[in-house]
């Protein structure tokens, strides 16, 4: 999504600050902007860096390599974006990559931006107060007329059918694309399969793996994301991280979430083993869910 008019507006204003030394940095343009952008900025305030912030969409991915092809002294990515689309996650990470940048995560590196750039940088370092997190694959698609997000799985399901022949196509390509990307630079998916699973395991239990807050059960919360810590990264083959701040403990945890205007189910911490074991639909965990659904219907009727 482009700006609106009034967040052309503002963001003129904010970036107009760069002068008086105040916005160099994504977490600057949060105190001016708010967390969470609909839309994605690609800055340049000097030092040799750029911003890229918000959704990760075609207008990040032409911004970034106008930006570049306009100052080839440009060595170092500042990022904080929460994901979006993946073939302009994958053109922007191949940039970062052939020009040997370094990226630095100021906040969120989530979704898109965490299966790609993260990886693809020579040289990364994540700031104290920041998160490099995973989730399932999801891809866009449209129905009537309106664009619509599916999980893998679902997508899968989707485009079974012939009239979705194209959709499928598309899909393919993609994955294909990403398999190849990963092997270029040497990342091994063990913590996306992980995540694969607890999805197939949500999926077993209710139905679908699309995760909604209210579907809730005994060991099985709505887990957005998976931020994973540095040894996580380094077994999966990622190279170059210099520094890698990482919530110790549960409050830190809940502080990060806070800062960055987070709900407090999004993320788990932990092992692959750990988040593999979430949501197993055993006998036990389905009479859980039941007695818990029963409960949570009388409650709702006597309100």
């Amino acid at each position: 999504m482009r700006p609106t008019y009034l967040a052309s507006v503002l963001l003129a204003g904010a970036l107009s600050a760069n002068a008086a030394g105040r916005l160099n940095t994504p977490a600057e343009v949060r105190k001016v902007l708010g967390n969470n952008l609909s839309f994605s900025i690609v800055g340049a305030p000097g030092a040799q860096q750029v911003l890229l912030i918000g959704t990760i969409d075609e207008a990040m991915s032409k911004g970034f390599q106008d930006t570049l092809a306009a100052d080839p002294g440009i060595h170092t990515v500042m990022v904080d974006s929460y994901g979006g689309n993946i073939d302009s996650a994958m053109d922007i990470a191949t940039l970062i990559r052939q020009r040997k940048l370094r990226l630095v995560v100021d906040g969120r590196c989530l979704s898109a931006c965490a299966n790609y750039l993260f990886p693809a940088a020579i040289r990364k370092a994540v700031l104290p107060g920041s998160v490099v997190a995973i989730h399932g694959l999801s891809t866009l698609y449209y129905e009537d007329g309106k664009a619509k997000w599916a999980t893998e799985s679902q997508a899968r399901d989707l485009f079974r059918s012939a009239s979705r022949s194209s959709d499928r196509q598309a899909f393919q390509q993609r994955m294909q694309r990403q398999g190849a990307f990963y092997y270029d630079i040497g990342l091994r998916p063990d913590a996306h399969a992980s995540f694969a699973r607890y999805l197939a395991h949500r999926k077993a239990l209710f139905g679908s793996d699309m995760i909604d807050g209210a579907q809730r059960a005994f060991d099985c919360p709505p887990v957005q994301m998976w931020a994973l810590d540095r040894q996580q990264w380094q077994d999966m083959g990622v190279q170059g991280i210099e520094s890698y701040w990482y919530p110790a403990g549960a409050e830190q945890q809940r502080q990060l979430l806070r800062n960055l205007g987070m709900p407090a189910d999004y993320f788990y911490y932990g092992s692959a083993a750990g988040i593999e074991q979430l949501c197993q639909p055993s006998l036990l965990a389905r009479i859980k869910h039941w007695v818990a659904s029963r409960a949570a219907m009388k409650k709702a009727r006597r309100e």
